[in-house]
């Protein structure tokens, strides 16, 4: 993670500059072209699922790390590390995941608990290794094999 800092408040306004000609001045996308950022929580199960922060994403570093390498899209990886941290922690704001004093760092970013955090692969906790979320490892896979009549 890079050194450096950021709140929403002071996101919100780099936001406006640098993401809200894409994005629009609430995060709720344009016109189907530039997705939404905020919202969708509990719908990735729905008919219509809203891909977003808030909704999709599992780790907050992932979040962090692909805002730093390709946002924003005409000019990627020109946020100073500040600028960054401050956009990011608006973004968890608007979606409810941190409050609006919240400092985003390089130490605070691994306490963050992102909605779908368990929506790809379990924790593992209580277990020896994580395993892929709704499987129970091999023993569901022969199953499968032998109700479709395949090889055990």
């Amino acid at each position: 993670m890079p050194d450096g800092q950021g709140t929403p408040l002071a996101g919100e306004k780099i936001y406006q500059e640098k993401c809200s000609n894409c994005h629009g001045p609430t995060a709720d996308g344009v016109s189907g072209i530039y997705p939404a950022l905020r919202g969708g929580i509990g719908s990735l199960t729905s008919r219509k699922p809203l891909r977003t922060i808030g909704s999709f994403w599992p780790y907050p570093e992932s979040v962090l790390d692909y805002v730093r390498r390709a946002m924003p899209l005409d000019s990627p990886q020109s946020l100073s590390n500040d600028d960054l941290y401050a956009v990011v922690s608006y973004l968890f704001y608007i979606n409810h995941i941190v409050s609006k004093d919240f400092v985003l760092d390089s130490k605070t970013i691994a306490g963050i608990e992102m909605p779908n955090r368990k929506g790809f692969i379990e924790t593992g906790e209580g277990r020896e290794r994580p395993t892929v979320a709704g499987t129970a490892g091999e023993n569901r896979l022969m199953d499968c094999r032998s109700k479709a009549g395949g090889r055990k």
